[in-house]
């Protein structure tokens, strides 16, 4: 995590910033989907390889999808 935040810190232009976020919006819209892979079992898409291969880190994969399940989680239904 340590190492995201300081890549995020260094290397995030705020050209850059408008793509994290539609990033993330779209991770976290991905997430929400359930997709059955066997009897009783789903599996969930997750996104974070698109991220490293879009913004050239997987450092920026590990700051966006944390970034997501932080959201996920305080998320009240």
């Amino acid at each position: 995590m340590y190492l995201s935040i300081r890549w995020a810190k260094n290397e995030l232009n705020e050209g850059e910033l408008p793509l994290v976020a539609v990033l993330a919006a779209g991770i976290f819209a991905l997430q929400s989907f359930n997709l059955p892979v066997s009897m009783g079992i789903s599996g969930h898409l997750v996104g974070g390889a698109l991220v490293a291969i879009i913004l050239g880190s997987p450092f920026a994969a590990v700051f966006i999808l944390t970034l997501v399940l932080i959201v996920q989680g305080i998320h009240v239904r």
